[in-house]
């Protein structure tokens, strides 16, 4: 996956390029094209999708399956939507406050960090099955999947430490 990243004034616009997915198409802005000052452009949507939860925050995307995980902080849990048809096939409960998602993208397991609860909530997202829950360090906010090795690793700002899942086991190592 490409991502460009462009500076309008203080904030990044980052825009996914070089994916399959229909739901995005990206913004333009800028005062002339110079690319500072506030957004002028109208944005160009493709589709906007409603998910099932409240405050629709991270999202990661599977590139192999198309699938994107669209974590619902203030319904704790995640939804995936099928990026062929911007369809919701499913909404899994998770964790209190989850912040943080990524997705193995060789195992289709989605790997959520949830805040409040100290754990990471392994989900299929093909099935929406959850998986298991694992327990982390205080506070983790962070994650990010390693689809070579299978490792997790998982940001704590709790106790400013990073532990790792074997995606296998799904055992902190």
């Amino acid at each position: 996956m490409k991502t460009t990243t462009r500076s309008i004034s203080k904030f990044a616009l980052v825009l996914f390029l070089g994916l399959s997915l229909n739901a995005i198409v990206g913004c333009g802005g800028g005062q002339n094209g110079t690319g500072t000052g506030p957004i002028t452009a109208t944005p160009n949507y493709v589709a906007t999708i409603q998910a099932a939860g409240k405050e629709a925050l991270p999202i990661a995307v599977n590139s192999t399956s198309n699938l994107v995980a669209v974590l619902n902080e203030g319904s704790n849990s995640i939804s995936f939507i099928d990026g062929s048809s911007n369809a919701v096939t499913s909404t899994v409960t998770v964790g209190n406050d989850p912040l943080s998602v990524d997705v193995n993208v060789k195992t289709g397991l989605a790997y959520v960090a949830n805040s409040m609860d100290n754990t990471v909530s392994v989900v299929n997202s093909t099935s929406g099955a959850n998986i298991a829950t694992v327990a982390v360090g205080q506070g983790p906010e962070g994650i990010s999947v390693n689809p070579t090795t299978g490792l997790v690793y998982v940001a704590n700002n709790g106790d400013s430490s990073v532990c790792f899942i074997n995606g296998a086991s799904n055992t902190v190592t």
